[in-house]
This record gives C-alpha cells, structure tokens and sequence, in this order.
C-alpha cells in the first residue's frame, strides 16, 4: 500500500511598498508608510495580527504606532494585502535615530517562524524653533544697530 500524505506549507512575507526599512517623521506628527502582507504558502493563513515595539518615549509619554487594519482575517496562496503604518513619535521627542519593530503573528503558526520588520526612524524637530532663533537673532542685531545710532561717537 502506498499512500500519499499531503501537507500544507504556511508562511508568508512583509515588505515595505519602497523595499526602505527606513523613514523620516516629525516629533509629534504622524507619519505613514506602508507595507505588504505576501502569503507564500500553499494554504490560507488566518487571522494574520500586527504589534510593534516601540521606543521608550521622553517624560513619560509613548510612541503611537497603528496599523490599518489591524489584521487581516484570511490571505490565499500568493495573495497580497496592503496595510497602512502609521508612526507618531511623541511631541517632546529628541531628534535622533530611532528603532522599532514592527512584528506579524498569524493562525496558523509560519514555519519560518513570524516575520519581522525593523524600522529606523529618523525623528526631527519642527522648523518653527528655527524661525524662533532667527527672530532672536535679527532682534538683537536691530538693537545694536539702534543702539550705536543713538549713542553714536561720545
């Protein structure tokens, strides 16, 4: 007697849309990207979940990172779903270079194991302090040049 047993290989992969694992945002504005969800099995994976890791966010507040839509019920073989991250770094944020992990869990279970992805986020600072500190500057320089006409040679 020969019998065959087929089995059922669940896995899948995430991507970036640009293939970066990289972006830039501004402290306290939302940034989006997004990624793609391949299931490169041979059977559908269900309940397909997303959590991050975010970085330790400054005076207590936290990074906001979400994921539209939050799962994804079914992926058939060779099917791709498109899913929006969005990356808000806390309005107190240092300029910086910053990690986050971006996890996917799915039902069932890959057999590579689930996929990661990690994001650098390049976090910058809004130009209205730029503009501030130019203002401070040209104040000054005016209240010299006042001040030595008035004062002129004595």
């Amino acid at each position: 007697d020969l019998t065959a047993r087929i089995t059922a290989r669940y896995d899948f992969i995430v991507k970036t849309e640009t293939g970066q694992l990289n972006i830039k945002a501004t402290a306290g504005k939302e940034s989006p990207f997004t990624i793609i969800v391949t299931n490169i099995g041979t059977a559908t994976l269900d309940k397909i979940t997303f959590s991050s890791t975010k970085p330790s966010g400054i005076a207590g507040e936290e990074w906001d990172i979400s994921f539209n839509p939050d799962k994804v019920e079914a992926l058939e073989p060779w099917d791709e779903r498109e899913v929006k991250v969005t990356i808000k770094p806390p309005s107190k944020t240092i300029a910086g270079d910053y990690m986050t992990t971006l996890r996917f869990d799915s039902d069932p279970m890959s057999i590579t194991g689930p996929p990661n992805l990690d994001i650098r986020v390049a976090v910058g600072t809004t130009t209205k302090w730029g503009w501030v500190g130019v203002g401070i500057i040209v104040a000054v320089i005016a209240g010299l040049i006042v001040g030595f006409r008035q004062l002129g040679r004595r």
